[in-house]
């Protein structure tokens, strides 16, 4: 039974792969549409030089998302008729429908989300055309920048939400992924002190995933911060050992207002955000990888007092 166990996660793992590229392609296509018509209302030759050079980009992104995979796709589903239980391949089939079809309404989510700021670019664009030499201008500029970055951050999450990114589990030292994640947020978290206290573990983790994440709680802790007094602008990173000496510890701790409770139950859920400009996807990829570890996130406690996130990771070698 251990075979067919294997052959059926490896077989649907690259079926959310294709799936997740597929989506993955759709958005970029959309998105490379909307910014060609976009540029084109301001300089129609900037636009084809802008829409030559991305759209080689993108015919090599749908090459491997469409068609690269069709053979694997069929190679996948002969494996699972031939050699699945049909019981255990109808269980992880629907998994896999489920996994896609909360991608696909994210996706939804986000044309949604998106369509504001790109129709204020297209008019701030469009003015800007008008009278180019208008006082305004570096103004409506400025603006519509601001308006496609926020729709370039929100794409850039959701690509990275869908994603199956396998993680490549080496003995890292604890503190140094720390202290590297720290560093990586330091304009980030500008404005506030970060202290921490990470004891020199080894933890099974890849050091990248697991620092992007980290990088989000940070960031994270810093916002709410900053929403504080300043003598209470402080985030505190910890760390430690369970006592049995398996798993490895990391709480990151703010001082700021806590979390709505509103929003509590709903954390980790796509588009959920107390932020302005925020995604609500970035906890939900910082968790997604502490699982991928054999860890967890979660929140510790929160309160008018700070909030506590707490990561675990299994323990390496010493």
């Amino acid at each position: 039974m251990l075979a067919p166990m294997a052959s059926s996660d490896s077989a649907l793992r690259a079926a959310h792969r294709r799936t997740a590229h597929r989506i993955a392609f759709t958005i970029h296509a959309v998105v490379y549409v909307m910014v060609f018509l976009l540029l084109s209302v301001l300089f129609l030759p900037a636009a084809i030089i802008v829409a030559l050079a991305w759209g080689i980009g993108l015919a090599i992104h749908g090459t491997v998302a469409i068609f690269a995979m069709g053979l694997r796709d069929r190679w996948i589903a002969e494996e699972l008729a031939r050699e699945v239980p049909a019981a255990i391949a109808d269980e992880r089939r629907h998994a896999g429908v489920e996994h896609q079809r909360d991608v696909e309404r994210l996706a939804a989510s986000l044309a949604h989300d998106i369509r504001n700021p790109i129709a204020a670019a297209k008019s701030l664009v469009r003015q800007i055309g008008e009278d180019p030499r208008a006082e305004s201008t570096p103004e409506y500029a400025r603006v519509a920048e601001a308006e496609l970055d926020r729709v370039e951050v929100s794409i850039a999450h959701l690509l990275r939400f869908a994603r199956e990114e396998p993680v490549q589990l080496v003995d890292v030292r604890l503190r140094d992924v720390v202290a590297s994640a720290i560093d990586v947020t330091r304009e980030r978290t500008s404005g506030v002190r970060v202290a921490s206290d990470v004891p020199d573990l080894a933890v099974r983790a890849d050091p990248e995933a697991l620092r992007r994440a980290l990088a989000n709680l940070l960031t994270n802790a810093a916002d709410a911060a900053r929403e504080v007094d300043e003598d209470r602008r402080e985030v505190r990173v910890q760390g430690g050992a369970s006592l049995d000496g398996a798993a490895a510890w990391i709480r990151i701790e703010d001082r700021g207002p806590g979390i709505a409770p509103e929003l509590r139950a709903r954390l980790f859920e796509p588009w959920v955000t107390g932020k302005d400009a925020g995604t609500g996807l970035g906890l939900g990829i910082a968790r997604k990888i502490c699982a991928a570890h054999g860890g967890s996130l979660h929140v510790e406690k929160t309160s008018a007092d700070g909030t506590s996130m707490l990561v675990t990771l299994p323990m390496g070698m010493s």
